[in-house]
Order: C-alpha cells, then sequence, then structure tokens
C-alpha cells in the first residue's frame, strides 16, 4: 500500500477493493439516503401544498431533481460513487439549514444528531483522502456557522471541535487501512486453492466442511472424468461413491470429528460404486475450518496389487509432505501478513514447474534465446536477495540452449548465490561462464538440475574460497571451440 493514499501498488487489488467497497458499502448507502431524502421531500412538498406554504417548494423540487438525476448517474457510471456521496452530505446540510427554522427546540436534539450521523457513515465508507476533505469541509462549516452565531464565545467547545476533527481523520485513517488489510487477507484465503492447480499435476478435488451448515463444499477441482464443478456435483459423489460400508460422504464426516485441529492427516484407500473400483489418497487440513484434499489415480484397479500399492503409497507419502510443507509456510504467511514467504513459495511453484517441463518432454529442441531477458527474468524471482549482474562485455548475444534446461540452471545459480552479492557473466571468445560467490550447483540431484548440468555445463571448479566458475558449453552438449 502507498503510505498516505493507502491506494495498493498492484492496480487490479485495487480495483477488487474498490468494487468490492462500492458493492458492499457505498452503493448501500447511498440508495438508502437518496430514497429516504426522495420520500421526506416528498412529503414535505405534499404537505407545503397542503397548507399552501409555497416559500419551500421550489428548494423541495430542485432536491428530487437533483436525487433522481444522481441516481441515474451512478447506475450507468458506478466508479463516480464517492463524489455523489460527497455531493449527497452537502444537499444534507444544505437540507437541515432550510428546515431548521421549522423545527422545536425539544426535537432540535434529534434532528441535528440525525444529519450528524448521516455525515459520519458518509466518512466511514470513503477512501482517505475523500474522508478527510468531507471531515474538514463538514465540520468547518457548521464551526463557522456557529462562531458567527455564537454570542458568547465558546472557546472551549471551539477547540474540543477540532480536536475531534483530528481524532476522526486518525479514526477514517485506521478504519480503511484495516479494511485494505482485511482484503488483502481474503485474496490471500484464496491464494492457495488457485496455486493447487498449477503445482498439482494428477487428477484431484479439494473441498472443505462447513460446521455451521454441517456440509461438504465445492472449492476447486482438476482433471476429473466425472462431473464436479460445484458443491451439488460434490454431494452427489460422496454419496454415490462407498468405503467399504459406508458412503464418503458419511466417511470423511467421521474422519473430520476424529482428526484433531492443526494436524494433518493422509491416507490411501479404495472406493468404489457399482462400475468401478478406484483408489484415491485424501489428506486433511485445517484453516480456520476443515479442507480436503482427494487426488485420484489415473488407472482404474480391478485387484489389489501390493508391489503397486508399495510404490503409489511411497510416492504419494512424499508428495504429501511436500503439500504439508507448503500449507503450513502458506498459512504461515497469511497469519503474519508476510510476503516474503509468498515469495519464496512463489519460487518453489516456479522450480517444480520447470522440473516439469524438463522431465516430462525428453525431446531435446535447441532454440536461440536472448541471454540478456532470461538473467533479468530469473533474476526479477530473486529481487530480495539484491544480486547484481556484472558483465565484462559490451553487448549480450543471443545464444542456442535448451530453453528450460538453461533457466534451471539460472534459478539454481541465483538460488546458491549469496546475498547482496554479484554474478560476473563473462563470453570471452565464444565461452560463455558465471562467476559468483556462492556454492557449488549440487550434481546429485535425481531430478531436472541434473539433466540440465549434463546437457549445459562443461565444467564448475572453485576459483577462491567461496567463489564458483561455471563454464557452458558452445551448444547443449557441444564443447567450446
Amino acid at each position: 500500500m502507498k503510505k498516505y493514499s493507502l491506494r495498493f501498488f498492484d492496480v487490479q487489488s485495487e480495483l477488487g477493493y474498490q468494487q468490492q467497497r462500492n458493492q458492499q458499502f457505498r452503493m448501500p448507502i447511498y440508495k438508502c439516503g437518496h430514497y429516504g431524502m426522495l420520500i421526506i421531500s416528498l412529503i414535505k412538498l405534499i404537505l407545503d401544498f397542503y397548507y399552501q406554504l409555497y416559500g419551500d417548494v421550489p428548494a423541495i423540487i430542485a432536491t428530487q431533481i437533483y436525487i433522481i438525476i444522481s441516481l441515474v448517474l451512478v447506475k450507468l457510471k458506478i466508479k463516480y460513487i464517492q463524489i455523489a456521496l460527497l455531493l449527497f452530505n452537502y444537499s444534507l446540510m444544505t437540507y437541515e439549514q432550510v428546515l431548521l427554522p421549522n423545527i422545536s427546540l425539544q426535537a432540535l436534539p434529534l434532528f441535528v444528531n440525525s444529519f450528524t450521523i448521516c455525515n459520519i457513515l458518509i466518512i466511514l465508507v470513503l477512501d482517505v483522502f475523500e474522508s478527510y476533505f468531507l471531515i474538514i469541509t463538514t465540520f468547518s462549516y457548521k464551526l463557522i456557522i456557529i462562531i458567527l452565531a455564537d454570542t458568547q464565545r465558546s472557546y472551549n467547545i471551539y477547540a474540543a471541535t477540532c480536536t475531534l476533527m483530528v481524532f476522526l481523520c486518525y479514526c477514517s485513517r485506521r478504519l480503511n487501512y484495516q479494511s485494505r488489510n482485511n482484503f488483502l487477507l481474503s485474496q490471500k484465503d484464496n491464494l492457495w486453492e488457485k496455486l493447487f492447480p498449477k503445482i498439482v499435476n494428477q487428477p484431484f478435488l479439494l473441498f472443505s466442511f462447513d460446521n455451521e451448515k454441517i456440509e461438504f463444499q465445492h472449492k476447486v477441482s482438476k482433471s476429473l472424468n466425472f462431473l464436479c464443478n460445484d458443491t451439488n456435483d460434490l454431494k452427489n459423489f460422496l454419496r454415490t461413491f462407498n468405503y467399504k460400508t459406508q458412503s464418503l460422504e458419511d466417511f470423511f464426516f467421521k474422519e473430520n470429528q476424529r482428526a484433531q485441529y492443526n494436524d494433518q492427516v493422509s491416507n490411501t484407500i479404495m472406493i468404489s460404486n457399482k462400475k468401478v473400483k478406484q483408489a484415491i489418497t485424501y489428506s486433511i487440513f485445517y484453516y480456520q475450518q476443515p479442507f480436503f484434499l482427494v487426488q485420484f489415480t489415473e488407472d482404474i484397479l480391478d485387484k489389489n496389487s501390493p508391489i503397486i500399492q508399495s510404490k503409489k503409497a511411497n510416492q504419494e507419502q512424499i508428495q504429501f509432505k511436500f503439500y504439508n510443507f507448503f500449507f503450513k509456510q502458506l498459512q504461515k504467511a497469511i497469519y503474519s501478513n508476510d510476503f516474503q514467504i509468498l515469495i519464496y513459495l512463489r519460487n518453489i511453484c516456479y522450480k517444480q514447474i520447470l522440473n516439469y517441463k524438463i522431465i516430462s518432454n525428453r525431446k531435446i529442441t535447441i532454440s536461440e534465446q536472448k541471454l540478456e531477458c532470461m538473467i533479468q527474468h530469473v533474476q526479477k524471482l530473486f529481487f530480495y536477495k539484491k544480486i547484481t549482474i556484472v558483465q565484462d562485455f559490451q553487448q549480450i548475444q543471443n545464444i542456442k540452449t535448451l530453453k528450460y534446461h538453461f533457466y534451471r540452471i539460472l534459478f539454481e545459480i541465483f538460488q546458491v548465490c549469496d546475498r547482496k552479492h554479484s554474478i560476473l557473466v563473462k563470453n570471452n571468445d565464444g565461452q560463455l561462464s558465471f562467476q559468483y560467490f556462492g556454492k557449488h550447483l549440487n550434481q546429485d540431484k535425481k531430478d531436472s538440475l541434473q539433466l540440465s548440468i549434463e546437457y549445459l555445463i562443461n565444467n564448475q571448479f572453485k576459483k577462491g574460497r567461496d567463489e564458483i566458475l561455471i563454464q557452458l558449453y558452445k551448444e547443449p552438449l557441444v564443447p567450446f571451440i
């Protein structure tokens, strides 16, 4: 958020926040105030005609025309609703002054307090600068009117009013700040639901259990061979498939009762309906309410194979550890509002995507890439490490390489490079190399990194105590000439 206006740096987040505020707070207050004022002015107009009091009729008619025009304009352009609320506040002040001489002394305090409450309601739903402007103009106007009419000069009352104006500005800022923080937290609550489909490769179903409604609710699913796009589809799946002698709905309900909060549960079971039998792995974890992650195997199993089950159980256990780690870290970031952890999780996802692209596609396709753009892309992922890139030549040329393998090497270099150091990129006589302070690239890793090192790196060695030099092939598997 920006320091003074509190607006989000991200444009989409700001638009989403304004849309939420307009729908939940500003529009209800705007409509209620305008329709209420329209009805009150209409009753006042009828009574004035009935008693033949025509002095206020032009002002009342003008007010009604303004209300109708304002309602139409805001309906067409809702982004101007804050300006409309400001004008509505000033029209209330004008209306208050028109009616004030005709109010009895007994009803006067209630009359004045009603308009003041309307002013404060409008102030609370506006953004920071708009609320500041409204507070200063509204209360300054009332203060000036009182000072001009007051013959006793109640300076203590004037000072108290100024103090309350400052305090109201402070409260408005704090409420706006808290409202925007709550919006960010609500966005983060849904973040991991958006990330699951990107990091989980196999078909899965994610749903929660609402303790108040006592029902399972659909969250997100991917690559299922049956229809499950909403809560009704989810209920149909849970009621048609069985585990042993009970429906999945009853089974998960009992599992939820047995599980303890903040404990993650994972198990592999065989489910079936009248047509098929299938193995699934389910996990239960908690964030404000129970969440269930059900992962489906691609093959439908007719027989129980101990070898297959053992192999699948091992893979599923590894996957569950990753999901469990990912969930705990994301939950920690949500609670602490820590963007550093979110960036760290983002990089984990990016690394897994590179691993998947490299391992799943063994076809070697050499393409020409702009080295500078590739380095800058990975450098942005690790901006928090404040690593600088130093070139010992004027222009970085295009290179022929394996795109995702090269990204994997760059990612690992930035990951093992020490903070606030530099990476020296050399290109001497066609020999491309990276020199940095940090650790060796781990060649023993059984993932895409091993393949990337095998295809792209000719040699890596220590130059000093912590200084590493990595020399690349001229092209994949082609030594320098």
